[in-house]
């Protein structure tokens, strides 16, 4: 077929597409953030260390991690440290919006206490999945 064809019926598809969507479903967004969140901080204004982290491998982080959690930050960048936890810090995603982990340099999780040192509640629509993870 000639270009000047496939425009024309591209064009026509994607008309008849529009039609047959069901409005509602279309115009929902992908992801949805919790109405509690007003906004969410990024980690490039936020120091761990403001909420009480120390990351020295002796001090339980544990409380001031999750604290940092609950403020909806958005990404836990930890710079280079060990970071000693007891317990799980929870993040559950409906309550704290889209969350991410990240680490400077060597930065080391030491969980001492049972479970995972992340607990992740709620899905970023299967970001979170291990299948959907890539390499960077």
């Amino acid at each position: 077929m000639k270009l000047k064809t496939l425009i024309p019926l591209g064009v026509i598809t994607l008309v008849l597409t529009g039609l047959f969507l069901n409005h509602h479903e279309a115009s929902q967004p992908l992801v949805k953030l919790p109405k509690k969140i007003k906004y969410v901080r990024y980690a490039q204004n936020v120091k761990i260390s403001d909420f009480g982290v120390v990351g020295d491998g002796k001090t339980d982080d544990t409380a001031a991690i999750q604290k940092l959690v609950d403020e909806s930050v958005g990404v836990l960048r930890f710079p280079t440290g060990q970071y000693r936890f007891t317990k799980p810090v929870v993040i559950d995603l409906a309550k704290v919006g889209p969350t991410s982990i990240s680490g400077d340099g060597t930065a080391t999780i030491l969980m001492e206490g049972e479970g995972p040192a992340f607990r992740f509640i709620g899905t970023h629509n299967g970001t979170a999945s291990p299948k959907t993870i890539q390499p960077a």
